[in-house]
């Protein structure tokens, strides 16, 4: 249904560029639905890309609250909980601006393999060093990210996002 929302939206307004934004949990949903929106520009902040890769409490009330305690396994197919397998089964038709801290867990278990199967021409890679663990990036560094998102054109090469003090990780494709 939020697809077909989304869509619609996109469909009445004609807007020169779509731009989906969201951190942490919301960082999955923005590459989820920008994966299903050609064209679009995903700007994400310490995103979970893998439900099962997460913290298990959390995911214990969302099997229990949405799906009867349903292990992940055995959710319907239409389901995606993970976004490593959704990006390794199609060539990448969007765009994502992938916002990093990097002494959050979210590294091994959610970034590196998301970029693993992510085409590396379409993403860049801005880390940071905004504090200990799942912290936001600044809120100029995001300002500044998202602006040059919202003002880059589809088909031209990815912007470069040249912030003081962050950088393209290392020993990364």
């Amino acid at each position: 249904m939020i697809v077909r929302t989304i869509r619609k939206c996109i469909s009445a307004v004609q807007p020169e560029r779509v731009v989906l934004f969201g951190a942490s949990g919301g960082g999955f949903a923005a590459l989820y639905f920008s994966n299903l929106v050609p064209d679009s520009f995903a700007v994400v902040m310490n995103p979970q890309t893998d439900i099962a890769a997460y913290v298990p409490g959390p995911v214990k009330v969302w099997r229990d609250t949405c799906w009867a305690g349903k292990e992940l396994a055995s959710l319907p197919s239409t389901v995606t909980t993970n976004l490593v397998r959704l990006y390794s089964a199609r060539p990448m038709q969007n765009y994502v601006a992938y916002l990093q801290n990097r002494t959050d867990s979210h590294v091994d278990a959610h970034m590196h393999p998301w970029l693993n199967a992510a085409d590396f021409d379409r993403v860049k890679v801005i880390m940071g060093d905004w504090g200990q663990g799942h912290i936001a990036a600044p809120k100029d560094v995001l300002q500044r990210v998202v602006r040059t998102a919202s003002e880059w054109s589809p088909g031209s090469s990815l912007p470069g996002f040249t912030l003081a003090g962050h950088s393209q990780p290392e020993g990364l494709r």
